[in-house]
This record gives structure tokens, C-alpha cells and sequence, in this order.
């Protein structure tokens, strides 16, 4: 710091031995330089200058130039005007890197050549490797929105300001973000692996598939067997897509734990399999049995069952939650005695395929000593049963009658 204001103590005293005036119809070369925390030159940075034309014009300003690697722009100031009264000598410079600018005002053909600034920025190295550390040649990085290739020995040169940086590396469609503290010079080996990659794509049943698979630029036709080998992929998390005739999907890979990824289409249905009543005093409860039959079966959808129940005119939700292996249970507010309930079980897996069931019973009188066990219906797909014991009832009055009527009509 102490270095920086003895320089810019000179650069005033140097510049008060100028006149405050310049020729008319002036024209220079006037050079911009930019210096770092290390008071270097700082590519990057953007200049631009403000000056008279002519005393019938505005102020012109230009369009903002970069610093080339020596941290100077280069501009031709030219300035028509003729009368010296109207003649306007200033010049106004303006510079910005990063989070930080500046300007100053100097006169036209009176003030130091070049015209100094100076950012608080340090110099950054990327080396870019895979990861058997050989170099990466043509790699894409950014660092903070700054686009360089790597050279032959995989090496991208920036400025940056201190604090936090981002950079991204991309290459053979792959991508890569890292974020950096810098507070001085700074090289960062920055790995960018690249693999070889096996993709396996079969249905429910273990059965392989024909199916295009997509990574990062590149696209593969699975084999007979349903293998896809996609070679030479850059990154850890490449951009995957497995499309199989109108069915597409896009798994995430992380290729630093595994190259080898087997991806399941199913097409089959859960299966529900049991559905048994039980009534207590305050609820009825729906216990199901359901199953996703397949050796690669994705499973039942967390939050993939739903049952409804039909009860005063209207359908209700009811509750669900599992009680585990394969057992789910659906929780239905008791009913006035005798009454006949529908209810509609619906199932769906990982995958969207959907299933669904209906069923029925009757609201019995809940008893501790039978603990509210009811005889369990089986529901079948579209439509609901009478309750057994109705029927069986019926029957036994049925026959009576008859028997009654037998034995009285014999008499007569």
C-alpha cells in the first residue's frame, strides 16, 4: 500500500509540471494501462475515454476496449475543434475490472504516458488434468465468465480479483464448477476425469432392450443383450438420457463412484394382492397386500396408493401408510350400523404404471369380545359384493318358510 501512494505522489508531482492546455484540432495516441495488486499488467480490464469532437457535437464517448495480457488500451483521440475559446482539453477516462472502477480527467497532450490505473487483482493458473494426471489440451475454462482454452500442457492463464471465483471447465461435453477463495497468485489443479462408460438397459422382468443412450455429446444403440459402451466421457456428472421407443429417462450417473449403470423400464403393474377388514369402535381399517412383481420391479411410488370410500353421498379420502413388507394400511371413519361401504383402491409404481381395485362390506356392531374381526372381502375389479353373511341369512329364512309351509299344508 505504502508503494502505491509513493507512485501516485509522483505521478501528481510529475503531472503538476504540465501546461492545462493543448493545441486546437488536436489528435494523440493515447495509451491506458491497468496494473494489478503487484502493479503488473491486467488483461481483462475495460477502458473507455470521453472527449470533444467539436464544440457543435456532444461529448463522444467510446465504446469500452479490453486490456490485451500487458494490461494496455489503445485509443485515437482527435478533436477538430479550432477556436480556442471553445476548445475543451479534457479527456476522461474510465476503467472497470471486476466489482471495481475509476475514472480521471487528463488534459489532451499534457499528462503522463501511459495514464495508470491500479486494482486490488492477482493472477490465476488453471492446469487442467484427467484423472490419470495427463494434461488436457483445448479444455474450455471459465473463471467468472472468462472464456481461455488450455494449451498443450493443459494451462489457462487469468486475472481475478480477491475473494471467492468460480471456475468451469468443459470438455468432450462434459462440465465441471469449482469455487476458489483467492487472497494472492494462485494455481489450481483442476481434474477433469475421463471414463469409459457401460450402460445396461432391460425391462421389469430382466429381459434387455434396444434403446438409444445419450451422454453428454455423445449417442449409443444398445446390443442384443441390451449393452450400450460409450467411451472417452468427460466429467463426473455427464447429462444422460435412455429413450426406449416413447419412454424417456434421464438417470443421474456419478461416474467417481460407478461406470457401470443398469437402467429398468417397467411396464407391469403392482399386483394388489389381499385386502382384509377390520372394524374397531371408532375406524374401520383397510389392510392391503400389494406387490410389484419383477425381478427389476421399480417398486410401489412413495405416496403411489390412494383409497377412497363412498359413505353419506359423497367420496372420501382415506389415510394410508404402510406397515411394511408389502402390507399398507387405510384408515375410513365408521359408518352407521348395517351400512354398505364401497371403497377403491389405487396403486401406481416408480415407473407410472397403475393399478386399481374395488371392494365392499357391510358396518357391523364392534364387540371386545370379537375384537371387531369382519369376514374379509375379496374385491374384484370394477364393482362391489354383498356381504356373505346377508345372503346365507336369507337362505336359512327362506328354507324355514318353506318347511313351515310343508308341514302345515300336510296337515290340512
Amino acid at each position: 500500500m505504502k508503494s502505491k501512494l509513493f507512485i501516485l505522489l509522483i505521478m501528481i508531482i510529475l503531472g503538476s509540471v504540465y501546461s492545462a492546455e493543448c493545441n486546437k484540432s488536436f489528435s494523440e495516441d493515447l495509451t491506458i494501462r491497468i496494473l494489478d495488486s503487484k502493479f503488473r499488467g491486467l488483461e481483462g480490464a475495460e477502458v473507455q475515454v470521453t472527449y470533444q469532437i467539436d464544440a457543435t457535437k456532444d461529448l463522444f464517448t467510446t465504446p469500452f476496449k479490453e486490456t490485451n495480457e500487458n494490461g494496455r488500451a489503445f485509443f485515437k483521440i482527435a478533436n477538430q475543434e479550432d477556436d480556442e475559446e471553445l476548445l475543451d482539453c479534457d479527456i476522461t477516462v474510465y476503467a472497470r475490472f471486476g466489482s471495481q472502477d475509476g475514472s480521471k480527467t487528463i488534459v489532451a497532450q499534457n499528462h503522463l504516458d501511459p495514464v495508470d490505473f491500479y486494482f486490488d487483482a492477482y493472477r490465476m493458473t488453471v492446469i487442467v488434468r484427467d484423472h490419470l494426471n495427463n494434461p488436457l489440451e483445448g479444455a474450455s475454462v471459465w473463471v467468472n465468465d472468462v472464456l481461455k482454452k488450455t494449451d498443450k500442457n493443459g494451462y489457462a492463464f487469468f486475472s481475478v480479483e480477491e475473494g471467492t471465483n468460480t471456475i468451469v471447465v468443459s470438455y468432450l461435453g462434459g462440465k465441471r464448477e469449482q469455487t476458489i477463495s483467492v487472497s494472492d497468485d494462485i494455481v489450481y489443479d483442476f481434474e477433469f476425469p475421463i471414463r469409459d462408460v457401460k450402460i445396461t438397459v432391460l425391462d421389469d422382468k430382466g429381459n434387455p432392450l434396444e434403446a438409444e443412450v445419450k451422454l453428454n455429446n455423445k449417442t449409443v444403440f444398445t446390443d442384443s443383450q441390451g449393452v450400450a459402451l460409450i467411451e472417452n466421457i468427460g466429467g463426473t456428472y455427464p447429462q444422460t438420457e435412455v429413450i426406449y421407443k416413447n419412454l424417456a429417462k434421464k438417470p443421474h450417473l456419478d461416474l467417481s463412484v460407478d461406470t457401470d449403470y443398469t437402467i429398468i423400464f417397467d411396464f407391469n403393474a403392482p399386483k394388489i394382492k389381499e385386502v382384509k377388514v377390520e372394524q374397531e369402535e371408532d375406524i374401520t381399517r383397510l389392510k392391503m397386500n400389494i406387490v410389484d412383481e419383477g425381478q427389476y420391479a421399480g417398486g410401489v411410488a412413495m405416496g403411489g396408493i390412494s383409497v377412497r370410500y363412498y359413505l353419506e353421498g359423497e367420496w372420501r379420502p382415506a389415510n394410508v401408510y404402510s406397515t411394511g413388507k408389502g402390507w399398507y394400511t387405510a384408515e375410513i371413519e365408521r359408518a352407521p350400523l348395517n351400512t354398505l361401504v364401497n371403497f377403491e383402491i389405487t396403486v401406481e409404481d416408480e415407473d407410472g404404471n397403475k393399478a386399481s381395485t374395488t371392494g365392499s362390506y357391510v358396518e357391523q356392531e364392534y364387540t371386545p369380545e370379537n375384537g371387531g374381526e369382519t369376514p374379509s372381502e375379496e374385491p374384484q375389479e370394477g364393482g362391489f359384493q354383498f356381504d356373505c353373511v346377508w345372503v346365507a341369512g336369507i337362505l336359512v329364512v327362506a328354507v324355514i318358510a318353506y318347511l313351515l309351509y310343508k308341514k302345515f299344508t300336510s296337515e290340512d
